[in-house]
């Protein structure tokens, strides 16, 4: 990647700026890059030791994993082999929304904790929380990815993002804090061509060496200069997340921007999960920070048999996640990968894609822009956008008993002025969404085929 001198200052003084915390991240950072050229016998070796560490301290700290354990006659002191895990019940989003802050450790102030919040992948947003020392683990292990192709701390990075969370600083202090980490972010919930003109220009002059994108709302960017007939700055490499990457998105994106694009798995849980190595060859799993299993009918799945994934995450003992089920469907790869690193991958991961819909007006809306209107509504157990043609957009929404058919009509009230009048939004209560033929309980779904939306870009 391209070295500047700015870039090569802000390296050179970013671990004394940050302290000890800055000099923490990036230790551990060459310690899990070391890793991945362990044996395969150590690398299983260090997870049986990080996976009990993680066990002795939720049975002695958590009550509600304590109570799990006792009732299957699970001995944590014992654990011998991570195939003992099958043994444990699945920790699911709906007990972590229901129970909470009585899932935090004991010996933890929850005051003191980070509240975060899943982006709502699934229609069901919940809340959970982390410590310092989980911020480390999380930005070491991000740092390790991206070395993967080349990035380096002080690197510019641009966004074509908008998970709330991600973008709640606005003004003078958003404007400050981009400067500062050379980070620039564009709203993905908004592509209309006005913005992508704008993002197309940014790419031009600022000229960052990473680009972090929705794949779909990267896929309507590249359609767009395309049918405009412009041409773009290539950035040093493309990183996607958040939604399944296809064949199909990925051919048009290298086809604008010529450069590399790297798939990335990960959530808003346990940030990154999994992702491509130089040889694009399905996504290694980081197992020194995650221990991952595939799962089909409350069994572990056979190597290429599509299952549930399932993790247990080494890095917060605040909140231990442990059998947490992600919702997602992955396929294990059962061939070691041409790069030489020791960590288990994925074959592919399905059943993460929230899409985008299109208004009348030409605005293309990604599908994370729904899930903001849910934070803070915990009546709601999960809903449905369904998007009937270019004029009609259907929310169905499924709750506890407590939401009301007013409550319903003010939230459609409130995405239609958001979207504004050129689409029709209603929002009906229904007993039950039922999960697609894939099994996923997709929070978006539209009947507007993408080729129709690329013809509209223009």
């Amino acid at each position: 990647m391209k070295l500047d001198l700015y870039g090569s200052l802000y390296r050179r003084t970013w671990q004394l700026r940050a302290g000890q915390f800055g000099r923490e991240i990036f230790r551990r950072a060459d310690e899990m890059s070391r890793r991945e050229r362990l044996t395969a016998n150590a690398l299983k070796d260090f997870q049986l030791e990080q996976t009990q560490a993680l066990l002795i301290h939720a049975y002695q700290q958590v009550p509600f994993h304590r109570a799990r354990m006792e009732a299957v006659g699970f001995d944590p002191f014992k654990l011998t082999d991570l195939t003992q895990l099958e043994r444990l019940p699945f920790m699911t989003k709906e007990e972590l929304r229901a129970e909470g802050l009585h899932l935090v450790a004991q010996s933890y102030d929850p005051k003191s904790l980070l509240e975060n919040a899943s982006g709502g992948s699934t229609g069901m947003p919940v809340k959970f929380y982390q410590d310092q020392a989980y911020t480390i683990f999380n930005r070491a292990n991000k740092l390790r990815q991206r070395r993967w192709f080349g990035y380096q701390m002080g690197d510019k990075i641009a966004y074509l993002w908008g998970a709330r969370r991600d973008t709640r600083i606005k003004g003078f202090r958003h404007y400050l804090r981009q400067t500062l980490r050379r980070e620039h972010w564009i709203d993905a919930f908004d592509l209309t061509s006005r913005h992508m003109l704008e993002f197309k220009n940014l790419l031009d002059t600022w000229q960052p060496e990473l680009l972090v994108a929705y794949p779909s709302a990267l896929q309507a960017f590249a359609a767009y200069l395309q049918n405009q007939g412009l041409a773009v700055r290539s950035p040093g490499a493309i990183e996607c997340s958040a939604e399944k990457l296809q064949a199909a998105q990925r051919v048009v994106i290298e086809q604008v921007f010529n450069c590399p694009i790297y798939d990335v798995y990960g959530s808003r849980e346990f940030g990154v999960i999994a992702a491509e190595c130089e040889q694009h060859n399905g996504l290694h799993i980081f197992a020194d920070a995650f221990y991952l299993e595939v799962i089909k009918d409350g069994h572990p799945a056979q190597p290429g048999e599509l299952g549930e994934i399932v993790i247990t995450c080494f890095g917060n003992f605040a909140m231990p996640f442990i059998r947490y089920t992600t919702g997602d469907l992955g396929v294990m790869a059962t061939e070691p990968c041409a790069c030489g690193r020791v960590l288990p991958r994925l074959a592919e991961v399905v059943g993460r894609t929230n899409g985008v819909i299109s208004t009348p007006d030409g605005k293309l809306v990604h599908g994370a822009f729904f899930s903001k209107f849910f934070y803070d509504l915990p009546q709601v157990k999960r809903y449905r956008v369904h998007q009937i043609d270019r004029a009609n957009l259907d929310i169905l929404v499924e709750s506890n008993g407590h939401f009301s058919p007013d409550q319903a009509a003010a939230l459609a009230n409130q995405i239609q002025t958001k979207l504004g009048e050129s689409i029709k939004v209603s929002c009906r209560l229904v007993s039950n969404i039922e999960p697609l033929p894939s099994g996923k309980l997709a929070y978006l779904v539209s009947d507007v085929p993408l080729t129709f939306i690329q013809k509209e870009l223009g």
